[in-house]
């Protein structure tokens, strides 16, 4: 071996932690100089506005609905120091690049070896880029819960002398993931149990179990506390109290199942565009889409049946897409290495088949998608490493192993540059789009169904450029204290007739959603409206409505 080369990985064994930043530091570095990072979905900037009380709201609001309001809270206070700052994505940079370094430590203090150093570097090319450039807030907790569950292991399977202080770190991780999103959560620890009790069974004693008991017990309370505490610091504010019930009720209609007998539907008082409405969205009467109708609807929803043709649908959609399908050829060459050791390779099918197992029923529930899918293949490929202290690999064989791998990375980061340019594509548009709308802050834009892509802004973008933007969101928090708020700014009562009798509201529309609200104009207002189209961008039209005369 190189003489210099055996002094780096003899520092890299002496000094876990410190390799572990310097990976993960790295990581971010590369991803910010070549790299362009930005949000998924519209709900992480959404909730940077709502934090900041920027675009969706006049006030700093920290009831984030999606993560815990003490996330928010953090949030409101750093937009107090400094507003417009990009405090969000800075906040989920850091929480990203904490979950690697404490992931990584776990993989290097289980056991150093040069080859888990260089599979853990492996990762972090790879899945770990990915998490960076594809910020969203599930992500974040999949990661963090992640390294919590690592550490949690490490007490719970090492030495009795620190297995407290390992459980205490890995419950704080994953508190913190908790706070950010509960889901992730369960799903992760219903992957990682199996091999906590194959664990238990292969090397019995009193004290492993009693170690696996409070482990469990520990883990049984975070996630109780995570859920209770998300919902109970809502239901203490009495705006928010019955919202996060009505909002389920509402999910349970459009998310879960497909209503479609009419009889049933009128049965309810609604008519077919009424429920074509909600399912788009714009259920903002409170009156027609209240609480005690969602229950009438529910409570007459048949039991959901397994379909094999819907899963398979759903299955070949996701394995479609380039990151599943590279992530599976990843954990393929992993199972290869892990292959000619018995008892990694038992644990690397069990957590496998427990995947696929909770996979099946997150089809059942139409809740998979590449947020839900790929952080467990990650967290499968994280465990392979973690849970292998020995890689043989015959030396004629590591040159074809050294080749693929660099063949992939290679596809990879070609593809992630080419999302990145088209993210920032997208927020030149954006920018474009704000600055010839030059909105007054007595406008109001009335976005349906997030067709205005917030999430165009990139996560350290200087927000100033939207500070005059006032966005009343049609989607997720419709009938919330938020919204309201909006409403009562701008003086209205009814935001269906106000579209067409305010001169300073804009709809931001297409032509399919234009024709539900038309029809629902004259259904239950009798009232005719035209559409007049005074810009275009992305895939919608900004529209002004007029009343026919």
């Amino acid at each position: 071996m190189n003489p210099h080369k055996h002094k780096l990985i003899s520092w890299c064994a002496r000094q876990p932690f410190l390799t572990s930043f310097s990976v993960g530091v790295l990581s971010v570095l590369i991803v910010l100089a070549g790299l362009q990072p930005f949000y998924l979905t519209n709900d992480d900037p959404a909730m940077a506005f709502y934090s900041g009380g920027m675009v969706l709201g006049s006030q700093p609001d920290a009831s984030l609905y999606h993560s815990n309001n003490l996330v928010g809270m953090v949030l409101v206070n750093l937009f107090e120091l400094k507003p417009y700052w990009p405090w969000y994505g800075i906040l989920k940079y850091f929480l990203i690049l904490s979950a690697l370094v404490f992931t990584g430590y776990a993989i290097l203090k289980m056991a150093f070896s040069a080859g888990r150093l260089a599979l853990w570097v492996a990762w972090c090319l790879f899945f770990g880029f990915w998490f960076l450039t594809h910020l969203q807030f599930t992500y974040t907790a999949y990661l963090l819960i992640q390294a919590g569950i690592l550490w949690m292991y490490m007490g719970f399977s090492g030495d009795r002398k620190h297995w407290l202080g390992y459980l205490g770190m890995g419950t704080i991780l994953v508190s913190i993931g908790l706070l950010i999103r509960v889901p992730p959560g369960i799903q992760l620890w219903l992957l990682a149990l199996p091999v906590f009790a194959l664990h238990l069974f292969n090397r019995f004693t009193n004290p492993l179990l009693y170690r696996f008991l409070i482990t469990m017990s520990v883990w049984v309370v975070c996630i109780l506390a995570g859920s209770n505490l998300r919902i109970g610091l809502l239901e203490q504010d009495p705006a928010w109290k019955g919202f996060h019930q009505y909002n389920s009720q509402r999910a349970q209609i459009v998310e879960y199942h497909n209503l479609r007998d009419q009889n049933q539907i009128e049965a309810i008082g609604w008519s077919s565009n009424d429920l074509a409405m909600l399912r788009t969205w714009f259920f903002a009467d409170s009156s027609r889409y209240s609480l005690a109708r969602f229950k009438q609807v529910t409570s007459h929803l048949p039991t959901l049946k397994f379909s094999w043709g819907s899963a398979g649908a759903d299955f070949k959609r996701l394995i479609g897409q380039p990151v599943i399908a590279v992530s599976v050829i990843w954990l393929a060459l992993g199972l290869i290495l892990f292959w000619p050791d018995v008892q990694r390779r038992r644990k690397f099918i069990l957590l496998t088949g427990c995947m696929v197992v909770l996979g099946l029923y997150l089809l059942l529930f139409k809740k998979i998608n590449d947020r839900t899918i790929l952080p467990m293949l990650g967290f499968i490929g994280v465990w392979g490493i973690f849970d292998t202290f020995r890689i043989d690999i015959k030396a004629g064989r590591k040159r074809y192993f050294f080749i693929i791998g660099l063949l992939l990375l290679g596809i990879w980061w070609s593809w992630l540059y080419r999302q990145g340019s088209a993210a920032m594509e997208r927020n030149r548009e954006f920018r474009s789009f704000i600055r010839e709308l030059d909105p007054s802050p007595g406008q109001l834009y009335v976005n349906w169904a997030g067709l205005l892509p917030l999430n165009a802004c990139l996560p350290f973008d200087h927000l100033e450029y939207v500070k005059a933007l006032k966005i009343l969101p049609l989607g997720v928090k419709t009938n919330s204290p938020p919204y309201f708020e909006r409403l009562r700014e701008f003086d209205i009562d009814d935001i269906y007739p106000a579209l067409a009798q305010m001169d300073d509201i804009f709809l931001v529309s297409d032509p399919g959603k234009n024709q539900l609200y038309a029809r629902y104009m004259m259904e239950h207002y009798q009232m005719a409206v035209t559409f007049e189209e005074i810009n275009r961008a992305f895939e919608f039209g900004l529209y002004r409505v007029h009343q026919k005369n």
